[in-house]
């Protein structure tokens, strides 16, 4: 090795490993670039502060239509109310893929419990129960979905009774709807069948479809500030926003042929299948047809330009009124912290007004309240707004002027999916719960298949003679 050359091996004893061949110079490398992590930090900060300050402001109404402003208003007010409160639960069990009714319901000498499941999403629905009558119990299932139609009596026998409608039936059932309604009547009823599926597949469709154009419609209700009032808010007079909604027949109209024209784009096909499918087995079909019936509503739909006024303050409701062919209303939110706490509705004026008027006061868990008429007791009522648990009392005097005392009890709760109403009577003569919730758990039947579209008249015959029997004994 000559005296000019230079060993880089030599003084990079790490060699290759370290990222240098024998060949390269080290001086020709330039020192790596640092990441700007400070200015990059301080981008994020602003891009979180404007998210931050137009939360704050949409919030504040800021960036919203007048008419955004007074449904804001209306939301932010209804929605402080305890009693209230819980039926926000369902709007996301109306927005879910599956929902679940359980409903028991007792009534001397009749008590029953249902649930009924829908799975929009695989076009299911099943409804399962009990009814009992005098100490005697039957219990039934049912499911329905894209290809048939499933009934079990399991405390009759362990048969389900099927029905498939996607395939051909050549048995009794087929012989006797041709001879009471004629030929394809068997097809009538297999259409109405898989249209039912198809419209529960289609649920959530038509309710987006809804809301775009309802909003759409609402859009057209012109709403605009038009000055500023006091109202009594916590007993003291405040400066409110005074906001003015003019209600035309229009927009009525346009209201109501939102919800039509949105369940006409979305399912009207299989609304006039099923129309068509009921009137050709003899039943009545005037429920399926929505051009009658949205003429009829419309024809029913006469009224004058009405204005509304909504008087604001902070964001929440403080009153609301309007006039309608020289009848006066008003509606007065006067509560201080929560404007639901103190409620005056007065219908007319002078002599002739009547009024409805809400108090409570929420103390903790438990909010208590009364309601009056004309300035005269009508109800007491308290709520747990942990619990759910409500009570309702109301006493009177009868004609000999003793005090007769009603109350019921019972619960209002709403949980992360769903919502749980039950009434509880004081005599017990009626019991009643109810729950909706998200979700759907659909079992499948269970049981020796009876195929109902191809059985004979004598297995058919044999099965109803031992349904009918069982039911002659209780």
């Amino acid at each position: 090795m000559g005296s000019n050359d230079i060993n880089y091996q030599d003084q990079n004893p790490a060699g290759p490993a370290n990222g240098f061949s024998g060949n390269m110079n080290p001086e020709s490398i330039k020192q790596k670039k640092k990441f700007p992590v400070l200015p990059v930090s301080i981008g994020v900060g602003v891009v979180a502060l404007i998210a931050i300050i137009a939360v704050v402001l949409l919030k504040s109404g800021l960036f919203m239509t007048d008419q955004q402003k007074v449904f804001l208003a209306v939301s932010n007010t209804l929605s402080e109310d305890p009693v209230l409160a819980p039926f926000s639960s369902i709007t996301k069990v109306t927005e879910s893929d599956a929902a679940t009714v359980d409903l028991s319901m007792k009534m001397d000498p009749l008590s029953m419990t249902v649930t009924s499941a829908a799975d929009t999403g695989k076009g299911q629905f099943s409804l399962d129960g009990t009814v009992e009558y005098y100490g005697t119990n039957v219990a039934f299932k049912g499911l329905l979905d894209d290809t048939s139609l499933r009934l079990a009596l399991p405390d009759i026998n362990n048969k389900v009774l099927e029905y498939d409608y996607t395939r051909d039936n050549n048995g009794f059932l087929k012989e006797q709807l041709e001879a009471s309604y004629g030929p394809g009547a068997l097809d009538h009823f297999n259409k109405m069948l898989s249209s039912y599926v198809s419209i529960l597949k289609k649920s959530q469709a038509l309710h987006k479809n809804f809301e775009k154009k309802m909003g759409k419609a609402l859009e057209g209700v012109k709403t605009k500030k038009t000055g500023s009032k006091d109202c009594q808010i916590g007993g003291k007079d405040q400066s409110c926003d005074e906001y003015t909604m003019t209600l035309t027949e229009n927009n009525i109209r346009d209201i109501v042929e939102a919800y039509f024209d949105a369940e006409n784009e979305t399912c009207g096909q299989e609304m006039k299948d099923i129309k068509e499918a009921l009137e050709a087995l003899g039943a009545d079909s005037s429920s399926m047809d929505m051009d009658q019936m949205k003429d009829q509503i419309l024809s029913q739909i006469n009224m004058k330009d009405t204005d509304i006024h909504f008087y604001i303050k902070d964001n929440k409701l403080a009153a609301l009124d309007t006039e309608y062919e020289g009848s006066k209303g008003k509606m007065e939110f006067r509560g201080g912290d929560r404007r639901t706490s103190d409620i005056l509705l007065t219908v007319g004026e002078g002599d002739s007004a009547a009024s409805i008027s809400k108090t409570d006061e929420l103390s903790g868990k438990e909010d208590k309240g009364s309601i009056s008429v004309d300035g005269e007791p009508v109800l007491d009522y308290t709520y747990n707004t942990d619990s759910g648990k409500f009570t309702i009392s109301h006493q009177e005097e009868d004609y000999f002027g003793d005090v007769q005392s009603t109350e019921i009890s019972g619960i209002l709760k709403g949980s992360p999916d769903g919502l749980q109403f039950a009434i509880d009577s004081m005599d017990e003569s009626f019991d009643m719960d109810l729950k909706l919730k998200e979700g759907a758990r659909i079992e499948a039947l269970t049981g020796d298949v009876f195929d109902l579209g191809n059985a004979s008249q004598e297995d058919v015959s044999n099965v109803f003679e031992e349904i009918s029997e069982a039911f002659g004994q209780y």
